[in-house]
């Protein structure tokens, strides 16, 4: 891999969930070493294997310089995370332990075909104790140093770093990760903002300086307003005192920028001398420039007008809200609505002020008025307010305040029954949101934080209420709203009623949580990978009712949304001890389909209820291709008594190497002997190859079915003429 500067850090970056990487990798690395087995490792197959863990080899190494895989106590921990118990973890831990490997360290240096000499060699089993055979001695020879086995790097990293566990709940984001490294110290902040990428190797910043300094600024903008403000009026004091520009000004002036978009600046800097901050950023934390606020066109000049002048009047200190509340309800009280949409246009207008202070009290009388409206006296204004808050929206003209303007619009719209509005209001929100590589990313944090004030149980629940209502007219912009919103919360609250008895409420659940992508998806994937789903009583092997109707319906989600994603959550349960799990598992595998859901039906082949084991492999031959032959080659031949359904399915997907391997199997009694069961006889399963062969079709499976009858003996063909064998040939070769 070609050690080059890491590419600009991306939101989708920062929310990379490590430890669904981590268990991704391990998975890839089980499956690659799987199929080496079984293909070896010159076959296609087994090299597009081998290139699905570099992959995720290749995203790790976006933010950080090593991989390390670490052995301890029977537990597997990659990126310094213990991995959970799964089939994959085990076979890493088996191919491990045979190697005599504790910690492998990878680094981010490492060339593809550097990783696929080192896996095959992690898979090959070689005698021991000779030292020549050890891995260690292997990577030694091939001068493969981007790799380390059992060194005291590998074991270094792993032991002094911070350690998590990725069997709990819990946020494993790359930015999470990141701030637990770079603190929450406002001086060490500003030095790291400022320091050159050796010293933060220097003091224990081991991700890439991008990483660093796009985490710092949203570190600063959540720290609470009191801790910064104290920290920068200190520093402020030493700058004047000084009297130059110093080595603390840069540190002063890093803080002071991102101190700009924080929620409460005006709180920060209040102690803080203007004369001071002007020798630094050029300006002066408050902008007096602002004229009184013009006349608010009425019919004559109010008390209203007065309020509104003397509050956004420079240097004026405090005002009183209920008074201006009163005021604006008297203009909905008296008629004058005209009157109440300019007086809210104009608070609406000053949220973009240039002086914060400014901004914050057009935001408090802004949702005062609003609160106050109601049905018998906005006649227009609160749908006339919304849309000229959309339409700034829209031309991006909106600021931080305006995200709990759209918490209070959105909020008396719903008290009002007014879907129309709250669909209005949230796809306009919706229309600056975009899903980049799986992560929802916003363009707008006063959008962002809008929908957060919004996805609240408060709103959720009436509005998944109004779901259940039977031939509620507001239906369909009740669903524009649910899907503009689009949240986990939203798809949980569906999750709950897609088994409502109504058919219709079902239906329209359905098509939400369709709607929804990626939501759904990581709604109905927490809860597969919640083992608190899966109790049960000791002994008993079925999940009480409560439990499995919500894991079947997650399950039945996941397929119905199609997105290879979703077999992730999947790959947990294929060992459930109840069985309906596993059934519904493979029947959403067979929806979704593609590579990965073969290769996890193929597992779901050898299961120990011989019902589950055929559906898996009828659903490899439902949805598989080609390529899968020799899989189901090799389920046939581990598992007689799935045999004739691999037979079966490979007549079903066709191919060359299907069609060789079912013809010797015709012409060969001992090829065709270990895959009779005890259930079913040689002419049985001879039967079901004659079938496949004919489902095949081409000239040359005929030819073979016509060599296979032409060899029988004249008493073969008297003595077994109503054979299963004889019966299927006379069918195949009837239809050519």
């Amino acid at each position: 891999m070609k050690t080059t500067t890491p590419r600009p850090i991306s939101e989708s970056i920062l929310k990379t969930d490590l430890n669904d990487l981590a268990h991704s990798l391990v998975r890839e690395l089980a499956m690659a070493a799987k199929k080496i087995s079984i293909y070896g490792s010159n076959h296609p197959v087994a090299e597009k294997a081998v290139a699905k863990p570099f992959v995720f080899l290749s995203q790790i190494f976006r933010f950080r310089r090593h991989v390390g895989i670490n052995l301890q106590k029977g537990y597997v921990h990659l990126l310094n995370i213990r991995l959970k118990d799964t089939v994959f973890t085990g076979q890493l831990i088996q191919m491990m332990q045979t190697q005599e490997v504790q910690a492998i360290l990878l680094r981010d240096d490492i060339r593809n075909d550097q990783f696929g000499a080192f896996l095959e060699r992690l898979v090959r089993r070689v005698p021991h104790p000779d030292p020549s055979s050890r891995l260690v001695e292997f990577i030694r020879k091939q001068a493969i140093d981007a790799v380390q086995v059992n060194s005291e790097l590998a074991m270094r990293l792993f032991e002094e770093q911070k350690q998590y566990r990725g069997d709990v709940d819990g946020d494993f984001s790359v930015k999470r990760l990141a701030l637990d490294q770079v603190g929450d110290d406002i001086r060490r902040l500003a030095d790291f903002l400022i320091a050159a990428p050796d010293d933060l190797r220097d003091q224990g910043i081991d991700f890439h300086p991008e990483v660093v300094a796009y985490v710092i600024p949203e570190k600063v903008i959540t720290m609470p307003a009191e801790r910064i403000r104290k920290q920068l009026s200190h520093w402020a004091a030493e700058l004047k005192e000084s009297g130059s520009v110093t080595e603390k000004l840069d540190r002063f002036l890093s803080i002071m920028q991102i101190v700009e978009r924080h929620p409460h600046r005006a709180e920060i800097v209040a102690d803080i001398d203007p004369e001071t901050v002007r020798s630094i950023t050029g300006r002066s934390i408050a902008d007096n420039d602002h004229s009184a606020t013009g006349k608010i066109k009425t019919e004559s000049r109010t008390h209203l007008e007065v309020l509104l002048d003397q509050i956004f009047t420079p240097g004026k200190v405090s005002y009183r809200l209920g008074e201006f509340t009163d005021a604006f309800e008297r203009l909905t009280r008296t008629g004058q609505y005209t009157q109440a949409v300019e007086t809210l246009d104009y608070l609406v207008a000053r949220l973009t002020d240039t002086n914060p202070d400014f901004r914050q009290r057009a935001l408090d009388l802004a949702t005062s008025a609003i609160d106050g409206l109601t049905t018998t006296t906005e006649n227009g204004v609160l749908e006339k307010t919304i849309a000229a808050v959309t339409q700034r929206i829209t031309a991006r003209q909106e600021t931080y305040e305006f995200s709990e303007l759209f918490a209070a619009l959105f909020v008396k719209s719903l008290s009002e029954s007014r879907y129309d509005l709250t669909a209005q209001l949230t796809t306009a929100m919706a229309a600056r949101r975009q899903v980049v590589d799986g992560v929802t990313v916003y363009d707008s944090m006063a959008v962002k934080k809008g929908f957060a004030n919004i996805n609240v149980s408060s709103v959720i629940e009436p509005l998944v209420a109004e779901l259940m209502k039977p031939s509620n007219p507001h239906i369909e912009q009740v669903r524009r709203t649910l899907v503009a919103i689009g949240s986990e919360e939203i798809a949980l609250a569906l999750a709950e009623i897609i088994a409502h008895p109504i058919r219709g409420i079902r239906q329209q659940s359905l098509r939400i949580l369709a709607e929804l992508g990626k939501a759904s998806l990581r709604v109905s994937s927490r809860i597969l990978m919640d083992d608190t789903w899966f109790e049960r009583e000791p002994g008993r092997q079925e999940l009480p009712d409560n439990r499995w109707y919500v894991v079947r319906n997650s399950i039945f989600v996941l397929g119905s949304l199609n997105d290879p994603e979703g077999i992730i959550p999947m790959r947990l349960r294929i060992n459930d001890t109840d069985s309906r799990v596993r059934r519904e598992i493979i029947s959403s595998l067979e929806k979704i389909g593609g590579e990965e859901a073969i290769d996890l039906l193929a597992l779901m082949a050898e299961d120990s209820i011989n019902e589950i084991a055929e559906s898996a492999v009828i659903a490899i031959g439902v949805t598989g291709d080609r390529d899968c032959a020799p899989i189901l080659q090799d389920i046939a031949a581990r598992n007689p008594n799935v045999a004739v359904r691999a037979i079966l399915a490979l007549g079903k997907i066709g191919g060359s190497d299907a069609r060789d391997w079912l013809g010797s199997l015709l012409a060969d009694d001992e090829r065709l002997l270990p895959l009779v069961s005890g259930r079913l006889s040689r002419d049985d399963v001879r039967a079901a190859v004659v079938r496949a062969l004919g489902s095949i079709g081409d000239d040359r499976a005929v030819q073979t079915l016509k060599d296979f009858k032409n060899s029988l003996s004249t008493a073969q063909r008297i003595f077994f003429k109503n054979s299963p064998v004889q019966q299927a040939l006379t069918d195949v070769l009837a239809r050519r």
